[in-house]
């Protein structure tokens, strides 16, 4: 997730990796038409990035895995509830109403087979994500 476009990868059977289509991130995570300044819109984005990744041809049934990478902090505390971090702490390129955003339970109907977690762009950086 970028300030100005979201990328997707594709990992299929261990070595395959396919750059799929990158979307303007405004386009997945903000909807224009509500008042005011702040445009995000997290209700909406499953559903938008659903639509996308379908377009693409990827079997949403099929995913084992997904990983966020966002451009802010992941509450890391959370790792004593859960095995996995899935909730923004900070998120300062985008909107104050992302604090808080569990992807895990946000994503769960679009990818109702897999593991979802969410890590700080800096980390994925450093991984060669």
């Amino acid at each position: 997730i970028g300030g100005t476009r979201t990328k997707f990868m594709l990992q299929r059977g261990g070595s395959e990796i396919l750059m799929l289509e990158p979307v303007a991130s405004r386009q997945l995570w903000q909807n224009e038409e509500l008042p005011g300044e702040d445009k995000f819109d997290p209700d909406a984005v499953p559903s938008r990035m659903r639509a996308h990744l379908e377009k693409c041809g990827v079997p949403l049934a099929d995913v084992e895995r997904v990983v966020f990478s966002v451009p802010g902090t992941v509450d890391i505390e959370e790792l004593e509830r859960s095995s996995e971090p899935v909730l923004v702490r900070n998120m300062p390129s985008f909107s104050p109403k992302f604090v808080g955003f569990n992807f895990k339970a946000k994503f769960a109907p679009v990818f109702p087979n897999a593991k979802v977690s969410a890590v700080p762009d800096n980390m994925a950086a450093a991984l060669g994500v």
